[in-house]
C-alpha cells in the first residue's frame, strides 16, 4: 500500500496479455482493458474493507455506475509477455457511492497502458437498491474529499434525423458474471461488434475497421439497468452532429434504457 487511499495491486490473476487480447491491428481490445480495471476496483475495495469484506459482500455488492476509460494507443503485441500490476486510488466517498481511479501498469517498463475513472455504487443484493457505504470504508477514507466531482453525463440522440444503426444482441451464458447479470466489459464488447457491423453495412462514411481498431483512445460508459442471460438487448449507434469521430451507443431491454456508451476515435492523421 503506497498511502492510505492508494493500493498497488497484483492483477496477474487475469493473466498476462496474450495474443488473443489484441485485435488484427495489434492493439488491446477495449473490453480486455475493462476486465483489468474491474479486478483492480474489486480488489481495491476488498482490501479497503479489510476484515469486514466477507460480511459486507454477503449482503451487498459494488456495481459500476459510470466509467471513463483512457487507452494508451501505443500498446502493441510486442509487450505480450510482460506482467501487469494495478494502482487503485480513491478520490471521492459519498453516501452510497465511491469514486476511484484505476491504472493498469506494465511492470517491466513501469508504463501505464490505460486509466479508468470509476464510480461504484453499493447495492443490496436482495432489494437491488443503493444502500449507505459500509462504515469501515467511510472510516478508511475519511480524509478523502466529500465534495462530489462532476461526472460527465452522456447524451441522448440529438435528432431523430441522425444517421443511425441498430442491432439486437443476445446475452449468452458466457456473458454473465457471478452476480447473474451481463458483465460490464461485455456491454462494450457488444458496442465494438455493433460498430463493426455498421462498417460492413457502410452506414457511416468516415469510420473504417482500421480507425476503430487503431484509434479508439477513450470510451465513456453509463450503466443504468441490468440484463440477464437470455435477454435480447437492442443497441442503437449514431454519429455525433458536431464531431464525426464521436460515436454514441444506447442499449435497451424491452424498450427500457440499460446502458449508454461513447467512443472517441482519433483521425488517422492526428497526433496521439
Amino acid at each position: 500500500m503506497a498511502s492510505k487511499n492508494v493500493f498497488i495491486l497484483n492483477i496477474e490473476d487475469c493473466g498476462r496479455l496474450s495474443s488473443q487480447d489484441f485485435n488484427k491491428s495489434g492493439f488491446v481490445h477495449p473490453s480486455r482493458h475493462l476486465v483489468f480495471h474491474e479486478q483492480i476496483r474489486n480488489t481495491g475495495l476488498e482490501l479497503s474493507l479489510e476484515e469486514d469484506a466477507d460480511s459486507v459482500t454477503k449482503l451487498n455488492r459494488f456495481f459500476l455506475r459510470h466509467g471513463q476509460l483512457s487507452i494508451d494507443a501505443n500498446i502493441t503485441t510486442d509487450m505480450v509477455s510482460q506482467p501487469l500490476c494495478g494502482v487503485f486510488t480513491v478520490t471521492y466517498v459519498g453516501r452510497t457511492s465511491i469514486l476511484c481511479k484505476s491504472e493498469v501498469i506494465l511492470k517491466t517498463q513501469q508504463k501505464c497502458i490505460s486509466t479508468m475513472i470509476q464510480q461504484g455504487v453499493c447495492v443490496n443484493l436482495e432489494t437491488r437498491r443503493p444502500v449507505p457505504l459500509p462504515e469501515k470504508l467511510v472510516q478508511m477514507y475519511e480524509s478523502v474529499q466529500r465534495i462530489k466531482p462532476k461526472i460527465e453525463q452522456l447524451e441522448t440522440m440529438q435528432s431523430k434525423d441522425q444517421k443511425m444503426y441498430e442491432k439486437t444482441m443476445v446475452v449468452g451464458k458466457e456473458n454473465v458474471d457471478l452476480n447473474g447479470h451481463m458483465n460490464a466489459a461485455v456491454y462494450v464488447k457488444f458496442c465494438v461488434l455493433v460498430a463493426k457491423n455498421s462498417i460492413n453495412d457502410k452506414i457511416f462514411g468516415n469510420i473504417t475497421h482500421e480507425l476503430l481498431e487503431c484509434k479508439l483512445t477513450k470510451l465513456t460508459c453509463e450503466y443504468i439497468g441490468e440484463t440477464l442471460e437470455g435477454d435480447d438487448v437492442s443497441y442503437t449507434m449514431w454519429q455525433d452532429f458536431l464531431n464525426k469521430y464521436l460515436f454514441h451507443f444506447e442499449a435497451k431491454k424491452d424498450g427500457v434504457l440499460v446502458f449508454r456508451c461513447r467512443f472517441k476515435l482519433h483521425h488517422l492523421t492526428s497526433n496521439l
